[in-house]
């Protein structure tokens, strides 16, 4: 009888252990949802991308101030060039702090050289041509064209060539086309008006001989008819 009491408590401790150590079932939890990432429009993105240094806007302004200053054009439009110079040291010295800024300032520098350079060789063109018209009617009063035929022939060539390359907005080499055509057309009067002169002398020369010819041989004629008498 003991021993049975004995057995049932042994079943009933080991089914109360084997209650006590029987894992709760968990309870399913929701997924937590993600947020799904923020994509950055093209605008948002074009924010971001850094501006380059703008070496090309500085070489242009660089070399239309160079042309200026070496063939002394800023005459033209001189408030417009000192403009210019303001915008251009500006920009320059943005370069590499604020490239968008030195940007905007280069391109307006370079437009507004550009505007001087124009109005500077429109007017010296008119000017230049007057120049060689008056050169050219000036070797005309002295024959230039037979007397000094190839410096009188370079000129024209020249002129046709300056006016061709104006047309064709070549400023620089019309500019020293007509430089050379200038030049041309005053060479041919020198030379021409030296020759003239050189004949001329020769021509004096000539007559005072027989000038002094003429008298000696009235001088001989006087003796010899002293003799006869």
């Amino acid at each position: 009888m003991k021993r049975y009491r004995l057995c049932v408590l042994m079943l009933v401790a080991l089914f109360a252990v084997s209650c006590a150590s029987t894992p709760e079932t968990p309870e399913t939890e929701a997924p937590v949802e993600t947020a799904e990432p923020v994509q950055q429009t093209d605008s948002v993105a074009a924010l971001v991308v850094p501006v380059p240094v703008p070496e090309e806007e500085l070489l242009r302004a660089e070399n239309l101030k160079k042309t200026i200053d070496e063939y002394g054009l800023s005459f033209a439009l001189q408030d417009q060039y000192q403009e210019a110079n303001g915008e251009f040291d500006a920009g320059k010295a943005a370069m590499g702090i604020d490239n968008g800024a030195a940007k905007n300032l280069l391109d307006s520098a370079g437009a507004r050289y550009q505007v001087v350079f124009d109005a500077a060789i429109e007017q010296g063109s008119k000017k230049r041509l007057d120049e060689i018209s008056a050169a050219k009617s000036q070797a005309d009063s002295v024959k230039a064209a037979r007397a000094a035929a190839d410096q009188y022939k370079l000129g024209e060539d020249k002129t046709a060539e300056g006016r061709q390359l104006l047309e064709q907005k070549q400023y620089l080499e019309a500019w020293e086309a007509s430089g050379v055509a200038l030049s041309a057309y005053s060479q041919s009067y020198e030379t021409a008006r030296a020759k003239r002169d050189n004949a001329a002398g020769e021509l004096n020369k000539t007559a005072s001989a027989q000038e002094n010819t003429n008298a000696r041989l009235e001088e001989v004629d006087k003796e010899i008819g002293g003799e006869a008498e």
